[in-house]
């Protein structure tokens, strides 16, 4: 399994899986279409700059036939890490940086817990 990371490189497994589970821990179904989740146009407009869209098959109900499918709003995103010297294709410019990989020698993750005002 590859776990690289780049700037042009495709979406892979480990990012996706962490993508989901952030999503599922932090995001709430909603009841929007499968075309609505897919196109940002078709969505309510204070969501589309602050909410990312999934759509998630659902599980396999007891005596049903098909996965109860539905879409998840969450506020986790992928974000391309690409200068805008790639875009541009200007490789000797001084304004944008052109270096944007990062090497990891091992993967590890923090998670940070804040306590609630109410019991301070």
């Amino acid at each position: 399994m590859i776990f690289y990371v780049s700037a042009a490189s495709q979406l892979n497994l480990p990012t996706q899986f962490v993508q989901h589970i952030l999503a599922n821990l932090t995001g709430q179904a909603t009841n929007l279409t499968r075309e609505e989740c897919s196109n940002a146009d078709k969505r309510p407009k204070q969501d589309r700059d602050l909410y990312d869209f999934l759509w998630i098959r659902g599980w396999l109900r007891e005596n049903a036939t098909e996965p109860e499918a539905y879409c998840l709003r969450s506020p986790v995103w992928l974000v391309k890490a690409i200068s805008p010297a790639f875009e541009l294709k200007d490789w000797a410019s001084t304004e944008y940086s052109t270096w944007t990989e990062s090497r990891w020698k091992r993967i590890n993750a923090r998670i940070f817990l804040v306590a609630s005002k109410k019991l301070e």
